[in-house]
């Protein structure tokens, strides 16, 4: 279409296009309103390596060792999260009844971001803020209890623990004002596209 074709075509249909767009996003909105909200459970875990005793040597390499056991130590933890053995302990600790098929859904939905060398985060959201806690406390201990158990055999003096007492709740919500948005401007695109093809089958019928 030329522009003088684009500006007939808004003139005649633009209203119409409008009021859908406007319409379907009033209706979205309201909608928004109406969806249960959901629950961000976050806990933070840190990778240590505990001082070993006081040593009479005069110089020693523990500090970069330690730095590099605890960076290790870091991976495997990172490892054990994901595990989904792990997971579906936890989550049967945490009241979760859930089969392999429910475990694979539940590791998707779980987070686990390295946001330092020895800095691990944990969460996972659920529309019951109980179930998201427990799954996250649960998988944080379960964790802490296998790594410690692990590290008895090894270097005892790697450790685990959280940065929280329990784990930090966010409730999270649709805005039904970027939902509306969202909506009008993509029924703006489709209801023009709708409509420009409806003119184009006329106009083709037309011809005929």
């Amino acid at each position: 279409m030329e522009l003088l074709e684009f500006i007939r075509f808004f003139r005649r249909y633009g209203f119409a296009v409008l009021f859908f767009a406007l319409s379907l996003g009033v209706v979205s909105g309201l909608i928004s309103l109406k969806l249960p909200s959901s629950f961000e459970a976050s806990q933070s875990l840190f990778a240590g390596r505990q001082p070993p005793p006081p040593s009479s040597n005069f110089y020693s390499y523990d500090g970069y060792y330690s730095q590099q056991a605890a960076e290790r130590f870091t991976d495997t933890v990172l490892g054990l999260l994901k595990n989904k053995d792990v997971l579906s302990k936890a989550a049967a600790e945490s009241g979760w009844v859930a089969t392999p098929e429910d475990i694979v859904k539940l590791n998707s939905r779980l987070k686990v971001k390295r946001i330092a060398p020895q800095l691990i985060t944990i969460s996972f959201t659920d529309i019951r803020k109980e179930r998201a806690v427990s799954l996250v406390g649960s998988l944080t201990r379960a964790v802490i209890n296998l790594s410690t158990s692990l590290n008895v055999q090894g270097d005892k003096l790697l450790v685990l623990n959280t940065l929280e007492t329990n784990p930090f709740v966010e409730e999270k919500r649709f805005s039904p004002l970027i939902v509306s948005l969202f909506v009008t401007l993509v029924s703006l695109m489709v209801g023009s596209f709708f409509f420009a093809f409806i003119k184009l089958l006329k106009e083709t019928s037309g011809r005929k």
